[in-house]
């Protein structure tokens, strides 16, 4: 603002100096009226209220919030600097250049070693999806052999429950067969034995019966053949007298036959013949009858007799004992030997035992689980890609040194780490750059601070947050603030306190080490401040000039408070009002202006050069 108004003061002297030559060279008064007619240049501002401060002043100046001193992390010349003192820079903007042409080969070199490596990742990672396809299909024709052994298994352990359940089946049965011919054979026994008892009895009764009837029949027959006997022997004794009658009589016949007794003889001979014959026909009769007799009478005797022999030869009671004995050894065997079940425990001992090695028996399954483990670590070990890892690493090494020296390109332009002022340029383009030594100094401008001394009297006053009205001598304005920080320590010298005010500069005019004053807001008022340099000071008073109709007016003011930089106005003034602010010391009451500036909330451009009291 300072150079502006420097230079305002230069066109303002020129158009002087061209006046006085004008009038020196024109010695007539038409030539002087042509110059009073001209418009003179000026800048005006809009007279308003203004905020002022009230009670103590307190005087100070811009302080950065930080001061950072930029330095390269490069050692090199510096080719280039971008800003200059006194530059507004914001954060990451570029401040400067080193020489990075080392670097530039360095990178070549590195990005050529990461394109050899990558090639060697991309081969070793085909290398890597070759074992690992293979290995994966290992292990999906390890995973359905060991899913078919599994089912072996467990086709196994059912096929050896189903037998053990057969087995228990045919066991049981077994047992109950066993039981129930046992109880059978038992059943057979007693029957046998009843049949042995009754055959006993039913022998006993006919051997008895049989003895009675033999006795009787020989009895019969002997009482039978005494008396035939007697009548044979009777008969015979008749026959044999009968024959020995007829022997005498052939005797006498023979010895003593005469003629006349042969008839007798002869009579006597046939006589005797005929009872010979009678004799010897009844002894055949009897004898016959005998025969007949003693047949009739042996045949009960004989049926007796072979009733007894019968009675005494019969085998029932032998099969009846028989049988008993082959029942009780039947019993027998069957309580002793009980080999089907024994057969049937055996067949379910022998199928336990089966069932027991198929539960027990994974070693297909154990083979399988191993071929698979096997086959996992082999998908392991592909996936694991030691070699692709190698080579990896080896790129990524070569890939961290790529970015590692572009990183250093990068550092080979110095940007602002902060937003501020650049303050300093400490090392010019040719000279080295590096180490401990900035480059660029930058004062911080964000937040602005302003400083200010407040006494010890007044800093009870004053608290975090208190809003201060800030003015800037240097820029001829005023700007609101807000007290940021107090400082704790008082100055031993000034017995004052530092105080912190943050100041609201959205353009960013402020620059560290400006002079302010600051004052409390709370105890400011409004009234009409016109720049210090808007004020003449004359004989009869102090004045101004306004604008008029396209001319200056001069009016008389009354000055109020004082600030270095602006005056209050206590009247001759109104709010509206244009007063001449720049070029004020040329002008005379009713000289016509041209308005090369307008002031704050003023009119632009030459067209609007009216103005008026309000």
């Amino acid at each position: 603002m300072k150079n502006k108004r420097v230079t305002s003061m230069i066109v303002l002297a020129s158009v002087s100096l061209l006046a006085g030559t004008a009038l020196a060279g024109c010695g007539k008064a038409a030539s002087s009226n042509a110059f009073l007619d001209k418009k003179l240049p000026v800048e005006t501002q809009m007279v308003k209220m203004s905020d002022i401060g009230g009670g103590q002043v307190f005087s100070g100046q811009i302080t950065p919030e930080t001061l950072t001193n930029v330095a390269s992390k490069l050692n090199g010349k510096v080719t280039n600097v971008m800003v200059h003192v006194g530059d507004h820079v914001t954060a990451g903007q570029s401040l400067a250049t080193i020489d990075t042409s080392q670097l530039q080969q360095q990178l070549q070199q590195s990005q050529s070693t990461v394109a050899v490596d990558q090639a060697q990742v991309n081969q070793a990672q085909n290398n890597q999806q070759n074992s690992l396809a293979n290995a994966k299909s290992s292990v999906e024709a390890d995973q359905a052999q060991l899913a078919k052994a599994q089912l072996d298994h467990a086709n196994s352990i059912i096929s050896a429950q189903q037998s053990v359940d057969t087995a228990k089946i045919q066991f049981d049965k077994a047992q109950t067969d066993q039981a129930n011919s046992i109880a059978q054979a038992q059943q057979a026994v007693a029957v046998a034995q009843a049949a042995v008892e009754q055959a006993k009895a039913n022998h006993a009764a006919a051997l008895a019966s049989a003895n009675a009837s033999v006795g009787s029949a020989q009895s019969s027959y002997d009482n039978s053949k005494q008396g035939t006997d007697n009548n044979i022997k009777q008969l015979q004794l008749a026959a044999d007298q009968a024959k020995t009658a007829y022997n005498d009589a052939l005797q006498q016949f023979s010895v003593g036959v005469t003629q006349g007794t042969y008839a007798q003889y002869q009579a006597n001979i046939d006589a005797a013949y005929t009872k010979y014959l009678q004799a010897q026909l009844q002894l055949s009769q009897a004898e016959a009858q005998n025969t007949v007799t003693d047949s009739s009478l042996q045949a009960p005797l004989q049926a007796a007799q072979v009733a007894l022999q019968n009675a005494q030869n019969s085998k029932d009671v032998d099969v009846a004992l028989a049988n008993y004995n082959q029942s009780v050894v039947k019993l027998t065997q069957l309580q002793g030997d009980a080999s089907s079940v024994k057969l049937s425990q055996q067949q379910l001992a022998q199928a336990n035992q089966n069932l027991q090695v198929a539960q027990n028996s994974t070693s297909g399954i154990a083979v399988a689980k191993a071929q698979l483990d096997q086959a996992n670590q082999s998908v392991a070990a592909a996936q694991s890609g030691d070699g692709v890892a190698v080579a990896q690493a080896q790129l990524q090494a070569a890939e961290t040194n790529v970015n590692v020296i572009n990183e250093q390109l990068q550092d080979g332009v110095l940007k602002s780490p902060v937003d501020g002022v650049v303050t300093a340029i400490n090392a010019p383009v040719g000279q080295m750059a590096g180490g401990t030594g900035s480059v660029v100094s930058i004062a911080s401008t964000s937040p602005t601070i302003a400083t200010v001394n407040v006494p010890e009297a007044t800093i009870g006053k004053v608290k975090i947050g208190t809003d201060m009205l800030v003015n800037i001598p240097t820029l001829n304005q005023s700007m609101q603030g807000k007290v940021l920080h107090i400082h704790p320590m008082m100055d031993s010298v000034t017995k004052s306190y530092g105080v912190d005010i943050q100041v609201n500069d959205p353009k960013q005019q402020l620059l560290p080490g400006m002079f302010v004053e600051a004052s409390l807001k709370s105890e400011g008022r409004q009234a009409i401040m016109v720049p210090a340099d808007a004020i003449l000071s004359e004989a009869n008073g102090n004045a101004a000039f306004i604008i008029d109709h396209g001319k200056a007016k001069k009016v008389l003011v009354q000055i109020g408070e004082m600030t270095s930089t602006e005056y209050e106005i206590k009247s001759g003034l109104h709010v509206g009002d244009q007063v001449v602010v720049k070029g004020e010391e040329l002008l005379s009451d009713g000289a016509p202006v041209d308005i090369v500036k307008p002031g704050a909330n003023g009119s632009s451009g030459k067209s609007n050069t009216a103005g008026g009291n309000k």
